[in-house]
């Protein structure tokens, strides 16, 4: 598709593409009339062109279009959703009311409400959001917090509070420079300092727990845990982390920690235990250590595709093992592994190998791949062992663990290329929703 106005290229064209983060990498798509066209990437060699483009994307239909009628670039996000403009803004922030008043809600957290900068009228855009949203609430008494904060939506919110768990493995880890950071400007808001959210699992120690509530105890912030109602069946370390947490909050409350006290409880690289009697608590040193870092994510990776399946050749070399698990960590967030595949020639043929390993508990479906705008799903329900390979062509075929054919699909002109340089993969399957999947693998070859 070429565009003829030059006015429009930075909307368009995106010159530090591998600089991007792949994973947060938005959908790229224009509308003309009622019809969504999506394109993989944009060129600015003298013309402005979409390439690979895709008619009747996102369920819309392909029709013909007269000369002349209007483009417009969609607004994107990591998340892979568009955004309203200020007008269908409205209209979502008084859907939402509508929810909370027939089901009679009474708390909510705006995270992501610097979305509404993406309606084309700056902070307005989300600070009206908010303010539609509580103008058609039957009850406005609700709590509401967010995860940015305006001199406006400062009048509607109880609280700041962010910094995720879904980030990190390690309990400490996750967002840490912004949870401490924000601290002094909460204070200067006069809003409640928080911590933001942090998740109690059955991964979480007594030790942790200790760490956090310290760390809040330095800042007299509070703090949001995500936690199972069955905690105690899955955490053996359950009773002695609930205890702590209270200790720790009703010591907080009470304004028993001195200044003193609270400026060791500020360093998060050393924690303390909490002794407390009828006066005054006491802190009894644990631990320290030195930030995690300097390990970088790919160190252990490895190909373990046997040979026999797709052989390896300095010509046409296999990639690493690409590795997914599908687990919805937060409400919204796509689940999709997005991984760079680099190319040395100008254009290839895309093979590859879809594995689900041995050691595998459960079957795997609804399995796909979508290179640009080409997205395939492949036809099969994979079992512990099995795999499914295409060489670059219309063919797939499901194999068994011992090299058997189970079956085979020909999807009429569907494979997958790639180009010059950084492409982006998208993989994933049929999830559990919280509930981890299996951990599937992939791996890459090009030829011409």
């Amino acid at each position: 598709m070429l565009l003829q106005d030059e006015a429009v290229r930075s909307a368009y064209y995106e010159p530090n593409l591998e600089k991007v983060n792949p994973r947060w990498r938005e959908h790229t798509a224009v509308r003309i009339g009622d019809e969504i066209i999506e394109y993989s990437f944009a060129t600015a060699e003298g013309k402005l062109v979409l390439k690979e483009c895709k008619r009747g994307a996102f369920g819309t239909k392909a029709v013909k279009h007269k000369k002349g009628e209007k483009v417009s670039r969609l607004m994107s996000h990591g998340y892979k959703v568009f955004f309203p403009d200020i007008n269908l803004q409205d209209q979502m922030a008084k859907n939402l009311a509508k929810f909370f008043n027939e089901a009679n809600l009474k708390r909510i957290s705006f995270d992501g409400i610097e979305g509404g900068l993406a309606s084309g009228h700056g902070r307005y855009g989300s600070d009206r959001f908010v303010k539609v949203f509580f103008d058609h609430l039957k009850d406005p008494n609700i709590v509401a917090n967010s995860s940015d904060v305006t001199h406006f939506s400062w009048h509607y919110l109880a609280n700041e509070s962010w910094g995720e768990p879904w980030t990190s493995d390690n309990f400490r880890e996750a967002h840490l420079d912004h949870r401490l950071d924000v601290q002094q400007a909460l204070k200067e808001d006069l809003l409640p300092r928080k911590m933001g959210q942090f998740s109690i699992n059955a991964k979480t120690t007594k030790k942790d727990i200790e760490w956090v509530m310290g760390l809040c105890a330095g800042y007299d912030a509070g703090v949001d845990f995500y936690i199972s109602p069955n905690i105690e069946e899955i955490n053996k370390e359950a009773n002695s982390i609930l205890s702590e947490i209270k200790k720790w909050e009703n010591a907080r409350i009470e304004g028993l920690f001195t200044e003193a006290q609270k400026e060791k409880l500020r360093d998060p690289y050393t924690f303390y235990g909490l002794e407390q009697n009828e006066e005054d608590v006491s802190l009894v040193f644990i631990e320290s250590w030195a930030p995690e870092g300097g390990r970088t994510q790919g160190e252990d990776d490895f190909n373990s595709l046997p040979s026999s399946v797709l052989k390896s050749s300095p010509e046409a070399p296999v990639s690493l093992d690409y590795k997914h698990t599908n687990i919805t960590t937060e409400p919204g967030q796509p689940t999709a592994a997005i991984w760079e595949y680099f190319c040395a020639e100008p254009k290839q043929k895309l093979q590859f190998v879809i594995r689900l390993p041995k050691v595998s508990k459960e079957s795997a479906k609804g399995i796909y791949l979508k290179v640009g705008a080409t997205k395939i799903v492949m036809p099969f329900t994979l079992e512990p062992g099995d795999f499914i390979i295409n060489k670059g062509n219309d063919i797939y075929t499901h194999f068994s663990e011992d090299l058997q054919i189970k079956n085979e699909v020909i999807i009429a002109d569907r494979y997958f290329t790639v180009t010059e340089g950084q492409n982006i993969i998208e993989f994933d399957y049929q999830g559990k929703g919280r509930d981890a999947g299996p951990e599937m693998i992939v791996n890459f070859r090009t030829v011409k």
